[in-house]
């Protein structure tokens, strides 16, 4: 489900829109996400591994594979939250519209 970001910033841009739709919903606009302690933990990776001097033994992008990994997590619990919402917070539910969420359809009544 990973996406192959060309740049680094897209990818910032990416998770941080990400996580002002989970911090205050879609349609906010006066979020404040930059205090956030995973977007600077985010931000503060890719700084570190901006100069490569290979100390450690890690992979060459090792960082942008962990910045992807997070995004996809951060888009699959906003959609799983999205779907829970639309199917299982209407409360009780008639046995026609039961019938149809499962792909059912009744047959129809004749009152004559």
């Amino acid at each position: 489900m990973a996406i192959g970001y060309t740049s680094n910033l897209s990818l910032l841009r990416s998770i941080h829109r990400e996580l002002k739709y989970i911090l205050k919903g879609p349609k906010s606009k006066d979020v404040s996400t930059t205090k956030d302690p995973s977007l600077r933990h985010m931000l503060n990776l890719m700084r570190e591994n901006q100069v490569t001097e290979k100390r450690f033994c890690r992979p060459k992008d090792h960082y942008k594979y962990f910045a992807e990994t997070y995004l996809t997590y951060l888009k699959s619990s906003r959609l799983e939250d999205e779907l829970v919402h639309k199917h299982f917070h209407k409360g009780e539910r008639s046995i026609r519209d039961s019938a149809r969420l499962v792909g059912l359809e009744l047959p129809k009544l004749n009152n004559s």
